[in-house]
């Protein structure tokens, strides 16, 4: 299983639902030195930026640590539009309980 960090529309479980993605909600998640910007230009809707996260010192994104399977990610990667408009990182993210997940 694979544990991903979620943030913005990620967090919409009716709209995960629609997509046809299965997760675990694991805990709420800070990532620390990131911040969240809308610098992403959605091709399907000129004018619209969708959310993206950048290195940013003293920032801060908030989101949750899902478990999902490869399959899942697949589909999660294919609606963000990986690898032509997003890169999938690795980072550390703190849960609710204050302990460092690599997600």
């Amino acid at each position: 299983m694979i544990t991903y960090f979620a943030y913005g529309t990620n967090l919409n479980q009716s709209l995960l639902s629609d997509r046809g993605i299965e997760y675990r909600l694991l805990s709420k998640a800070i990532l620390r030195d990131w911040k969240l910007v809308f610098e992403v230009i959605n091709p399907d809707d000129e004018g619209v930026s969708s959310a993206n996260i950048i290195p940013s010192d003293g920032d801060v994104v908030e989101g949750a640590i899902f478990e999902i399977d490869k399959v899942n990610r697949i589909k999660i990667d294919k609606h963000e539009g990986v690898p032509e408009f997003y890169v999938r990182d690795e980072v550390e993210v703190k849960n609710s309980s204050g302990e460092k997940v690599n997600c």
